[in-house]
């Protein structure tokens, strides 16, 4: 089965009550894979969240800037409630259980982790060593104490 999911956020300032909402939208379809390719869903799931958010400055925030914090900050804070929906709604369907995964945001190239290889790269088998001796030097000692508490029986 081949899924497909979307996602949108619309940010509504309220300067009188100082507070921003977020109308956050997914949408979720679910086809078989001959169908992938432009077929017909088999189920669709959609879902709108409000989110409410105090901003006593709120006019000082452009509405760009008020887009993108619904887009990053919205969907963010609402997709846990969203993966949590479609997980019971397949469910009551009588459907396979499907999760969805956690949610992942590109925040452009500052903010990505390197990939692992880069960081097993950057290790030293030094450390790894001194790890190897502490282990085999703790062993040396549980043993010295257990021959200390045989011998102390005797």
């Amino acid at each position: 089965m081949a899924v497909e999911m979307t996602t949108d956020a619309a940010a509504v300032g309220d300067t009188a009550e100082a507070k921003l909402r977020v109308l956050a939208t997914f949408t979720f379809n679910a086809m078989p894979e001959a169908a992938a390719a432009g077929g017909e869903a088999v189920v669709t799931i959609s879902c709108v969240v409000q989110l409410t958010y105090g901003c006593p400055n709120i006019a000082e925030h452009s509405d760009a800037a008020l887009q993108d914090f619904a887009q990053r900050n919205g969907i963010y804070n609402a997709y846990p409630y969203w993966r949590e929906f479609v997980q019971n709604s397949i469910a009551r369907l009588g459907l396979p259980t499907l999760v969805l995964p956690s949610v992942h945001l590109d925040m452009g190239k500052r903010d990505a982790a390197p990939p692992r290889e880069a960081k097993a790269a950057k290790m030293t088998k030094r450390p790894v060593k001194k790890l190897t001796k502490a282990k085999a030097s703790r062993k040396k000692v549980a043993k010295k104490k257990v021959a200390k508490k045989k011998v102390a029986k005797r």
